[in-house]
């Protein structure tokens, strides 16, 4: 059986959900985020320090090949930090966006290769702060000091899971 027809096999069965590649960053960086989400006050609503990564796909498809993460990415990817933003469908999921032309053509790559779509698009870099913000207004964005760069190191993929906030409870 070809790899294409046992995964469209598994994911008629429910048992893959889809596709999901991310970075991980150096412990420099997740300091530099854990700082900003405690000038921000976001408690308990942080994500968690070894939970922190930016995402270069979700995608409800499957991929057509098995992923192999890109030798490159032992290498760090130094990223630009922009602006905070508030993502989501209730708008509750504070982000810190940022411009890495290199994550943005690793994500496009793997997106042409692996033929899968960004379930969320147009893609936009960013690590996510906090998720289920109950008063987003309550947050002062301006209260925190934007780290002026993140590093980015390994990536890797997983099956997406599509109850993980239930497991992060």
């Amino acid at each position: 059986m070809k790899f294409e027809h046992l995964y469209e096999n598994l994911t008629s069965v429910g048992a893959i959900s889809g596709s999901y590649v991310g970075r991980k960053m150096d412990q420099t960086s997740r300091q530099l985020i854990m700082i900003l989400q405690k000038e921000l006050g976001l408690g308990q609503h942080s994500v968690k320090e070894e939970d922190l990564h930016i995402t270069l796909m979700y995608s409800k498809g499957v991929m057509r090949f098995p992923f192999m993460p890109d030798q490159k990415s032992i290498k760090s990817e130094i990223a630009e930090t922009a602006e905070l933003a508030w993502f989501g469908e209730r708008g509750d999921c504070l982000v810190l966006k940022f411009d890495c032309p290199k994550l943005k053509a690793r994500h496009n790559e793997i997106s042409t290769y692996y033929n899968v779509k960004h379930t969320f698009d147009p893609y936009k870099a960013h690590v996510t702060l906090a998720y289920d913000v109950p008063n987003p207004t309550s947050i002062d964005t301006t209260k925190g000091i934007l780290p002026a760069y993140l590093r980015f190191i390994a990536e890797y993929y997983e099956d997406l899971d599509l109850d993980w906030k239930k497991k992060r409870a």
